[in-house]
């Protein structure tokens, strides 16, 4: 049911963004035809190239992290730990060399912890416009197998004070002002990740999305957030001191509810304290190329339209374009071995 809903409110963006839009040339495959090659030399396929990309990318991590003053020196000592620890598992781990088409390997880093998947590409689809731009406009990837993966630890409020140099009564404010979000309320104590830097001046947005089982269970003072699967609070840009909460709803209804910084610090509070809503953290990353390159960046930069000379495209608006694919998200057609859309 949630899938139609979300082709629903899929469908409708389509339209707005592309109800204007000009002739361009698509191009569709799916896991059912040929693996093409510019596939092929983009997926990372066996253990060796996993153990150079988890390399590169800890090599690029840190030094990122080196140039970048906004992170405190424990936060960097940790996120040395962690990717030593993740490179040190993936050399160990019985990792098989993959030759089924359409199968990759991708690591992703997200949240407090990196981890190694196994996934297999069900669909792939680009446009190319008049000025031979070829952009990726939809990959669908399916299994997400967790191979191995390196989390951080939790740590008390002491611990975590200790660790970061501040004072418990410091972190437990950071919590009740809802500027530490990635805290967990376990039984009457607080556990935060180790790898949670100290906060920053100022508000940041916040993120949240409903834990669907948990509905029916709100309080009484927070039931009407049950109707929304998503909420995001943002400081209002008119009057610092009134905070915006965005609330959106499966069916596309969109709300927002004013307060102040008091009303929106105990939201925040018991958001993060509960598990009827889960922070939805930023900053996730992919690596699923042999070069470190999330597969949509790396398609991006490198494919060219020689690439795709040797298949037939499909000719007409963006906008039907697009709809098929998503009308195609909870199926494939059975025809030919290159699944190609063809013109009304």
């Amino acid at each position: 049911m949630l899938r139609y809903k979300c082709i629903a409110i899929i469908r409708k963006i389509c339209y707005s963004l592309f109800r204007r839009s000009d002739a361009m040339q698509g191009y569709k495959f799916t896991w059912k035809s040929a693996e093409p090659e510019f596939i092929s030399k983009a997926l990372i396929k066996d253990q060796k190239t996993v153990l150079e990309v988890a390399k590169t990318k800890k090599k690029m991590i840190m030094e990122r992290l080196k140039n970048n003053c906004d992170h405190s020196v424990a936060y960097c000592e940790t996120m040395n730990n962690l990717l030593i620890d993740f490179i040190a598992k993936v050399a160990v781990n019985p990792i098989m060399t993959i030759t089924d088409p359409w199968w990759g390997y991708s690591i992703e880093m997200e949240n407090n912890k990196i981890e190694l998947f196994l996934y297999r590409i069900d669909m792939i689809a680009f446009t190319k416009k008049k000025d031979n731009k070829i952009t990726c406009k939809w990959i669908d990837k399916r299994g997400n197998y967790s191979i191995c993966k390196s989390s951080c630890k939790k740590l008390t409020v002491e611990e975590y004070a200790d660790k970061y140099g501040v004072k418990p009564v410091t972190v437990r404010q950071w919590i009740r002002r809802g500027k530490l979000r990635s805290a967990e309320k376990i039984g009457s104590e607080w556990k935060i990740p180790e790898l949670s830097d100290i906060p920053k001046r100022g508000y940041l947005p916040g993120h949240y999305q409903l834990n669907e089982n948990c509905a029916e269970e709100l309080p009484e003072e927070y039931q009407y957030l049950a109707k929304f699967c998503l909420i995001t609070i943002l400081q209002s840009f008119a009057d610092r001191n009134i905070y915006e909460v965005h609330c959106f709803s499966e069916k596309g209804d969109y709300e927002i509810i004013q307060m102040n910084e008091r009303e929106r610090e105990k939201l925040e509070l018991f958001l993060i304290s509960t598990s009827y809503f889960n922070y939805m953290f930023s900053g996730k990353e992919e690596y699923s190329t042999v070069d470190g390159r999330s597969l949509e960046i790396y398609l991006l930069e490198e494919l060219k339209e020689e690439d795709l000379k040797d298949y037939t495209p499909y000719v007409g608006s963006e906008l039907d374009f697009i709809e098929n694919l998503v009308l195609d998200w909870s199926g494939f057609s059975e025809d030919g071995e290159l699944d190609v859309l063809e013109e009304d």
